[in-house]
């Protein structure tokens, strides 16, 4: 999910720039919605199962550590590999997903200013629920690049902080400037990954907070479960409501009597 999430965020982030810089080819992207989604997950996991060569199991220590063998050389296969797949997932797609959204707000801001020729009320809805959707997949990508950043500037610092004599008692190491060091630099880098972490569970509130579609469905929802009705979905409801409506209009029809 490390991988995966920053990608599918540049996946719909991609989708929402060909909708609104180049309407007349969205079609020709939804169309191949499932099998970028596919492709995004396959990817991801292709990119994290390298970590399986890297990492190996210590009985002595108890967990996970770096194999040996990829740790010689200088750069080493690890240090090659750790920066080509951070800068890649953590720091290429945030600055793509950003200038994108930055592409996709001057867009809209253009067409807010553009004078209006009279449009329909059906387009009129669809404009405003576009609107509603860009805010937010842009609210969804930018709070990402706000907690991606961090963590892949942290991860990068990685091997200017190393650990100090191992030898050395707790008090040396307190006095020890490369322990101190390290331990400023741990709580720091452990504090902004609890950071860049949250935007796991955030995103339920981004979408609480910007999308009146998602409040309404979520609404509806919670409805039926405390009513403990049977949760249908939306198209279902539509279809029994046509059919009802067409129903009711059908029983108000009396035929008229040649003889009368």
């Amino acid at each position: 999910s490390q991988y995966l999430s920053p990608l599918l965020v540049l996946g719909f982030t991609v989708e929402r720039y060909v909708s609104i810089c180049y309407p007349l080819r969205r079609k020709e992207i939804t169309s191949k919605a499932a099998i970028c989604i596919i492709s995004i997950v396959a990817f991801s996991f292709l990119l994290n199962g390298t970590q399986c060569y890297f990492w190996i199991y210590s009985e002595e220590v108890g967990s996970c550590t770096i194999r040996p063998e990829v740790l010689k050389g200088n750069p080493s296969l690890f240090t090659v590999m750790k920066h080509l797949t951070e800068s890649l997932v953590i720091g290429l797609v945030p600055t793509t997903i950003l200038v994108l959204n930055i592409k996709v707000i001057q867009v809209a801001q253009r067409a807010m200013k553009a004078p209006v020729n009279g449009p329909g009320l059906c387009e009129t809805a669809r404009t405003q629920k576009n609107s509603a959707t860009t805010i937010t997949l842009l609210a969804v990508s930018f709070y990402l690049i706000i907690t991606t950043f961090p963590v892949a500037v942290s991860y990068c610092l990685t091997e200017h902080f190393p650990q100090g004599n191992k030898n050395l008692t707790a008090t040396e190491a307190k006095a020890d400037k490369t322990w101190q060091n390290y331990f400023s630099y741990f709580v720091a880098s452990r504090s902004v990954n609890a950071f860049g972490m949250s935007h796991y569970v955030c995103n339920f509130f981004i979408y609480v907070l910007t999308g009146m579609s998602f409040r309404k469905e979520l609404r509806n929802l919670c409805r039926r479960i405390l009513r403990k009705e049977p949760i249908r979905d939306q198209d279902t409801e539509l279809n029994d409501t046509a059919w009802s409506q067409r129903g009711s209009r059908s029983s108000d029809y009396r035929p008229v009597s040649r003889d009368s």
